[in-house]
């Protein structure tokens, strides 16, 4: 793949989320979760941190990059989902 020019690498580093836009020149085109070579999920470490920092993206991109992270790692996600605790003590009557 042709290295993006200097104009798009800008672009891309100014949303949000693209800060390290186009900086993994060592993993595959398919190991990204973000757009522009964004969030690597190449080892389950990169992984994990894409999903720590998935925030940054937006809450739509959010939601993309934990699904390609989740696809490609299924045992990344979550066994149960979290619940709030309600507040307050239980009531004797």
């Amino acid at each position: 793949m042709a290295k993006p020019s200097k104009a798009k690498i800008k672009k891309a580093r100014a949303k949000d989320g693209g800060g390290n836009a186009y900086r993994y020149p060592n993993v595959a085109k398919g190991n990204f979760a973000g757009k522009d070579d964004t969030y690597p999920m190449n080892t389950e470490d990169r992984a994990r941190s894409a999903l720590r920092l998935a925030f940054h993206a937006g809450p739509d991109a959010a939601k993309r990059i934990k699904a390609k992270v989740y696809k490609k790692y299924p045992g990344l996600k979550p066994s149960a989902p979290f619940r709030k605790k309600k507040r307050g003590g239980s009531r004797l009557g």
